[in-house]
């Protein structure tokens, strides 16, 4: 019993570790994301500025460049990031499986001994009955005490 304690507790962990995993990629994709709303929100901040001002037009086509450029680089990460993601899902899934299969384990081979012990008791007790009913200690119109 003390195997399968040990591979629970080893699963456990494992699960444990891979929702970590799972958080931190969470964690980065919500920065990716917010990275993406400022941007956004600067452009359009540098695209009002740029409206009432010559010399700011002329800037804003420099800033626009690299707004464009930092969005596409933000993309591509928040596209892997999607992708690692869904891979870190399919690791807990799997994790989590792993875990139920040998918990399910533990506790069919608990309830198997629970069953084995009240089977031998019950067995102790029936033969104790008969050997009294049979030394005529036994009567059943008795009450019990």
């Amino acid at each position: 019993m003390r195997a399968l304690d040990t591979l629970i507790r080893m699963r456990r962990d494992a699960l444990l570790d891979r929702r970590r995993v799972l958080v931190e990629l969470d964690a980065g994709r919500a920065v990716v994301v917010r990275r993406l709303a400022a941007l956004a929100a600067a452009l359009d901040d540098e695209q009002r500025i740029a409206a009432g001002s010559l010399e700011a037009l002329y800037a804003y086509r420099g800033f626009a460049e690299q707004v464009i450029a930092e969005r596409a680089q933000l993309e591509r990460s928040m596209q892997e990031l999607d992708a690692r993601i869904a891979k870190a899902r399919e690791d807990l899934a799997a994790a989590f499986s792993e875990l139920k299969k040998f918990e399910i384990a533990r506790d069919q081979r608990l309830r198997r001994e629970r069953q084995a012990r009240a089977q031998a008791e019950q067995k102790a007790l029936d033969e104790l009955a008969l050997a009294r009913y049979r030394h005529g200690r036994f009567d059943p119109t008795q009450s019990r005490r």
